[in-house]
């Protein structure tokens, strides 16, 4: 119950975090989109061995969290709770590359650990990124601004409804959490057994608000596309922007083949 009632809150903190009044909160969610596009492609294309480069990226998430005064603990939380999606993808390169890459002190590096920190650095900045984004941008905005930039409706469509009822089915879930811990004595009702039949339960219960959030959407002239009145606009604050720090993440990737 404690987890569902932390991810709830979670995801309305990442909503406050976004409506703070600071400069970078300030500019246009397309700028701030294409700067994150951007910053996360460069990253992306380094090579595999490019740990010194990927340091040098590192002033983009320092520097901007910094300006937005953005909580550091909340966001590195959420790096541990996905960071074990990279550890089990890159933990097994120093047993396959094991080829000497330098010996600091006289302590051979493999090619393996070089390449596992890799991983573990573009994991961190690429997700840090994508935090950034969503604690600068309400989320609502962030879908515009996708929707502005040409990204395929269907797509924009889907991220914002998961988004916008995710709070819907975390409540649901901790309200049968609560009813089930009302229920438990001694233990009792804990068990494996019981918490999958609560899950089916959620399951269905799930399907059936959805059918009932469609016909109530359909009857209200709903004809795949999610009408917005939020109008974005463009200064020149956001043109200086996008131009000196894509600049810098293009300077970075030249310098740092």
């Amino acid at each position: 119950m404690n987890s569902l009632a932390s991810s709830l809150f979670d995801v309305s903190a990442f909503d406050h975090l976004s409506r703070k009044d600071t400069w970078i909160h300030q500019r246009d969610p397309r700028a701030k989109l294409l700067v994150t596009f951007v910053y996360i492609l460069n990253i992306v294309s380094m090579t595999k061995y490019n740990w010194f480069g990927l340091i040098g990226f590192t002033f983009y998430p320092i520097l901007v969290i910094t300006a937005a005064q953005l909580p550091w603990k909340i966001l590195f939380q959420k790096l541990i709770l996905v960071s074990p999606f990279a550890l089990f993808i890159g933990i097994l390169n120093p047993w396959l590359e094991r080829s000497v890459y330098a010996t600091p002190g006289g302590i051979p590096i493999s090619f393996g650990f070089v390449s596992f920190v890799v991983i573990m650095l573009k994991f961190i900045l690429t997700t840090l990124s994508a935090l950034i984004l969503i604690s600068t941008t309400p989320f609502y905005k962030v879908c515009i601004a996708m929707n502005r930039l040409k990204c395929p409706w269907i797509i924009v469509n889907q991220i914002q409804l998961l988004f916008r009822y995710l709070q819907i089915l975390l409540n649901e879930a901790l309200t049968m959490s609560q009813a089930r811990d009302m229920r438990s004595f001694q233990g009792r009702g804990k068990d494996w057994r019981t918490t999958s039949k609560l899950l089916g339960a959620l399951f269905l219960r799930t399907i059936k608000r959805s059918e009932r959030i469609f016909s109530a959407m359909v009857s209200r002239g709903f004809t795949g596309h999610l009408p917005s009145l939020s109008y974005l606009r463009y200064n020149l604050a956001d043109g200086v922007y996008i131009f000196s720090l894509c600049f810098a993440f293009l300077g970075l990737r030249l310098i740092y083949r």
